[in-house]
């Protein structure tokens, strides 16, 4: 059980070990998602082989961009979106959106298709390097004291990865139903994601068919209807869409201020978004972090410039070597 107040802040790496890409990654799959693939109209040829395949050059085979011509994006805008996200050479499309404001629909539609494509339940359970075991075996206690737990997550990810894992490991603990074992998480640990995330989820009985409700879809769940493509595109928020003041920050802050420590877990301390939680206002709290791919150079530096930051490791840099041997959970 954990008895001293604690948040977490999660960033890209967090979610990487479960099948999520990092900024980069996410930008090319976004790349590959736009590619125009020509749909197979049919065969030429007069004999049994010299049939070849003849392709359309005005239709595509590709899901993806079906949806977006059904939701008013031509193929030139989508040409054109996709050439100035490579060429931009951003590390992220989030960064990529604040400058190009005007790509704000088709970016996130591309951010919700890609996503919401990772949430593959089979990586939770089966991954090395399981950092939400770690989490969900020092939060368990009896059920009754379960709710005593002072942890709560602030995360820059949309995905619902940890939720989705607490749950279903909260169910077969209890022996409760994984709506009921979700309500109790969110009603113990508080979640704030800080760019929106892709709804709440809904878990859908083996021996009945559960309808998606708005603002709720289910996790390994696939996108069928450009109407729930555009929905949960909807749910995510680019910064200067919320603001530095916007309501999750708000959140995020309440958060730091009933917390004794804070850890960063799988972040990348882009400055800006250190900058953006105003930890600086927090200097009484023990703050800490992994530190993976960083040198002690970096590190030296990173603390020096926010000196409200207590401690990076390096040498136990991944999230769940950080979580057993430095910032121990209780």
């Amino acid at each position: 059980m954990i008895n001293t107040p604690t948040t977490l802040i999660l960033g890209a790496g967090a979610s990487y070990p479960f099948g999520f890409p990092l900024g980069t990654g996410l930008v090319r799959q976004i790349s590959d998602s736009l590619e125009f693939t020509p749909a197979l109209k049919g065969t030429s040829g007069s004999g049994l082989f010299t049939m070849t395949p003849v392709y359309s050059e005005d239709e595509t085979d590709n899901k993806f961009i079906h949806f977006l011509n059904e939701l008013g994006f031509e193929r030139s805008e989508i040409e054109k979106f996709r050439n100035d996200l490579i060429n931009s050479q951003l590390n992220s499309i989030d960064a990529f959106l604040e400058f190009r404001t005007e790509h704000l629909s088709l970016g996130k539609l591309c951010i919700a298709w890609n996503i919401y494509k990772s949430e593959k339940s089979k990586t939770l359970f089966s991954s090395g390097g399981n950092w939400y075991r770690i989490v969900w075996n020092s939060i368990v206690t009896t059920q009754e004291k379960f709710k005593g737990n002072k942890l709560k997550i602030v995360t820059f990810n949309y995905d619902r990865s940890l939720e989705y894992y607490l749950s279903h490991a909260y169910g077969a603990t209890y022996n409760c139903s994984l709506k009921e074992a979700y309500s109790i998480l969110l009603d113990t640990l508080e979640f704030v994601h800080l760019h929106g995330s892709l709804g709440r989820l809904i878990f859908q009985d083996k021996n009945s068919v559960v309808m998606p409700e708005e603002g709720y879809f289910p996790y390994d769940g696939e996108i069928d209807f450009k109407e729930d493509l555009l929905n949960i595109a909807d749910s995510l928020k680019i910064i200067h869409e919320i603001g530095d003041l916007g309501s999750p920050f708000h959140q995020a802050k309440e958060c730091f201020l009933d917390s004794d420590r804070i850890a960063f877990l799988g972040f990348g301390y882009n400055q800006t978004n250190l900058d953006r939680l105003e930890l600086n206002k927090f200097d009484n709290k023990y703050i800490s972090g992994s530190g993976f791919g960083l040198s002690y150079y970096q590190v030296k530096n990173l603390i020096k410039n926010n000196s409200y930051i207590n401690d990076i490791e390096v040498s136990q840099g991944s999230c769940d070597q950080f979580l057993e041997k430095v910032f121990i959970l209780n």
